[in-house]
């Protein structure tokens, strides 16, 4: 049997695979963040797929720390009936469940929070949102590790197996670790020690609200990639050791942030017409400048974040390490697991990142095992696809959400959530992935996530 379908334990769960779906905005929640039908789908159908571990997200712990609207909340007692459907759906099909936290921080809009944005310093203007944050006070700090803990009190009414808190992407937490963007001389910055002791306070007080048998993850960023030095390998390296001290039970290592450094997490092809099409008509000229700048320089790679997991995992011992990142071919994630560099791999399943010239043809489904049921006909799809989808005029647009739907040329393909399988070079296992009803175009070899949506993931061993 592969390595990849070896079960491991994260604290006291056991995790049956070495699949987990890293958490991406969904772009699926009401107006009010609570879950709906469509985002409870999604996951069911990550769960009949067979990964091993599901991470949604990214769930907002108060409403001024939201980052985007459509977005997940865990911010209110209203919020655990919906989340704990979702939880009973993924537990239906033997997988485990974790909600990502997340305060938004300096990255959000005005009008998405009613108010001026929040971070550790006041900073300079922030060219994605158009606006100056405010200097958190002393109060205002500690309402949000509240908030923190507050979330994973709901999560566990919601029957989770766990937390994972999003320190990484320029979000509130890795803000007060960065250098680049915590200029406090307080107790909250100045040092190293100093920017650590938030997300530390955010820690211990999930521990507070969590069972013993409840996994408590972190998502790290090991370069923030800002234009001054911010978060780097040498500084991930300490703190990724000071959280195996407190200890949490999972790492999972990323890259880049938001407003400075989108597209050095999330590699490959730039899509500027696809992105700016979002914008409003203000933003569009600047828009198209600022992007036509980055393209062709953030070249897709295999597995883009394994060297910083490499100086990462001696720090933290035998506390199991996620990476995520350009995981692509199964050869590789095998390679990764045997070879210690990872426990657990998040691969890439995204809709037209993959060059059609590498998709080989598909082994015929006859000869395999399903390990998770697909549920559809979509393996008569075609081989060697080249333009799959088409987007739609833009009147089929949700209102809000600027989301295109797609329409399904490929032969076979039975609905607008099929895309074609994906083959291993060396024919040994398919990954098929299906996408959600709406999501972003975007053209080939890119990576771009958000706000494209990700809905489905099933993983066949061939024998």
């Amino acid at each position: 049997m592969s390595a990849l379908f070896a079960s491991k334990t994260i604290g006291k769960a056991e995790i049956k695979n070495r699949f987990v779906h890293s958490a991406t905005y969904e772009c699926m929640a009401d107006s009010k963040g609570e879950v709906t039908d469509k985002l409870i789908k999604r996951y069911s159908k990550l769960a009949k797929g067979g990964v091993g571990l599901i991470i949604p997200g990214y769930c907002f712990v108060s409403p001024n720390g939201r980052a985007m609207n459509f977005q997940t909340g865990i911010h209110n007692d209203t919020m655990i009936e919906g989340l704990r459907k979702l939880v009973d759906v993924v537990h239906t099909d033997g997988s485990k469940i974790t909600f990502q936290l997340v305060h938004s921080g300096r990255q959000t809009a005005k009008d998405t929070i009613g108010q001026t944005q929040l971070a550790p310093s006041k900073g300079s203007m922030d060219t994605i949102y158009m606006a100056r944050p405010k200097k958190m006070s002393e109060d205002e700090i500690q309402e949000v590790i509240t908030a923190f803990g507050s979330a994973a009190s709901r999560a566990k009414k919601a029957g989770a197996d766990g937390v994972q808190v999003h320190a990484a992407h320029g979000y509130l937490v890795n803000q007060f670790l960065s250098p680049f963007f915590n200029k406090r001389s307080d107790s909250w910055g100045g040092s190293d020690e100093n920017r650590f002791r938030f997300i530390k306070k955010v820690i211990l007080e999930i521990k507070k609200n969590i069972s013993d048998n409840m996994m408590l993850l972190v998502k790290l960023n090991t370069q923030d990639f800002t234009p001054k030095a911010g978060i780097t390998l040498e500084l991930t390296e300490r703190y990724a050791a000071w959280l195996a001290e407190l200890p949490i039970d999972g790492l999972e290592v990323s890259c880049g942030t938001l407003s400075y450094s989108m597209f050095n997490m999330v590699r490959g092809d730039v899509p500027t017409e696809e992105i700016i099409s979002n914008f409003p008509w203000w933003r569009k000229k600047i828009g198209k400048i600022m992007l036509t700048k980055m393209e062709g320089k953030f070249d897709l790679e295999e597995g883009y974040n394994l060297e910083a997991a490499k100086l990462i995992k001696p720090a933290i011992g035998d506390i199991p390490l996620m990476v995520v990142g350009g995981m692509r071919k199964v050869n590789h994630m095998e390679e990764v697991i045997e070879n210690g560099r990872a426990d657990f791999v998040i691969p890439e399943d995204i809709i037209g990142d993959q060059p059609h010239d590498d998709i080989d043809e598909c082994p015929p489904l006859a000869v395999g095992h399903q390990v998770g049921d697909v549920g559809t006909e979509a393996f008569h799809a075609l081989p060697r696809p080249q333009q799959i989808y088409q987007d739609q005029p833009d009147e089929n647009r949700e209102a809000g959400c600027d989301q295109i739907e797609y329409e399904c040329l490929g032969s076979g393909a039975t609905e607008a959530t099929e895309i074609a399988p994906h083959a291993d070079p060396e024919g040994r296992f398919l990954i098929y992935t299906t996408v959600a009803d709406q999501g972003l175009a975007m053209p080939p070899k890119s990576s771009y996530i958000e706000p494209k949506l990700r809905s489905g993931l099933t993983i066949y061993e061939l024998s």
